[in-house]
């Protein structure tokens, strides 16, 4: 019978990050410009002005009106009647419209000082884990990672040579391999932590 086991398939893709950090200016001024909650409460600060301009567009105030019925007990005659009210605007020319639309202005300003102010203390957290992972990325690729082959190749050598022990190989090679599964999850932690960063320019669940 011939094999019909699935060929495994070559993923594409980067395990190791780049040696470069990603600038914490350029990355929060992304943040600041792209996400979704700043957009939102720009959006309000443009609905308050454009509040202000109405408002002063239309100094006279709305239309009041009123209907009445009447009948006359000693002709039979019913009448109706009409009326209609609004204020001259002769010196206040609508300022109280326009003095809650300018509140209104303050409000969506104060606004979004208050998203910006928590989107930068989410964002330095996510950063400094970045940071932190980052720094344990190169760590390992500069300093662990060489020692550690360095000295199995060493105690290996000696071994064969027969001036070391063949536990002392092992434990060479099982601190060799060790290093090798703990920079596996250092990798791990420095792809999730800048996935959060960019979560975060998607206003993704944290």
């Amino acid at each position: 019978l011939a094999d019909e086991s699935p060929v495994p398939n070559q993923l594409d893709g980067q395990l190791e990050p780049a040696a470069e950090i990603i600038s914490r200016d350029e990355m929060l001024a992304r943040v600041m410009t792209a996400h979704p909650e700043i957009a939102e409460a720009i959006a309000g600060i443009d609905r308050a002005r454009a509040s202000i301009r109405r408002a002063r567009a239309e100094p006279i105030s709305d239309l009041d009106t009123g209907l009445s019925v009447q009948y006359d007990n000693a002709t039979g005659n019913t009448f109706a009647s009409v009326t209609a009210a609004f204020e001259i605007p002769v010196w206040d020319r609508n300022q109280g419209g326009i003095g809650e639309a300018r509140a209104d202005l303050r409000r969506a300003q104060a606004h979004v000082a208050l998203v910006e102010q928590r989107l930068v203390a989410k964002f330095d957290v996510l950063y400094g884990r970045y940071l932190v992972a980052h720094n344990q990325v190169l760590r390992f690729r500069s300093t662990i990672l060489p020692q550690t082959r360095e000295t199995q190749e060493l105690i290996g050598e000696g071994y064969r040579q027969g001036d070391l022990r063949f536990l002392d190989y092992l434990t060479a090679q099982r601190t060799f391999y060790q290093s090798n599964l703990r920079y596996l999850d250092v990798l791990q932690e420095y792809w999730r932590s800048l996935n959060l960063l960019n979560g975060l320019l998607l206003n993704e669940s944290l």
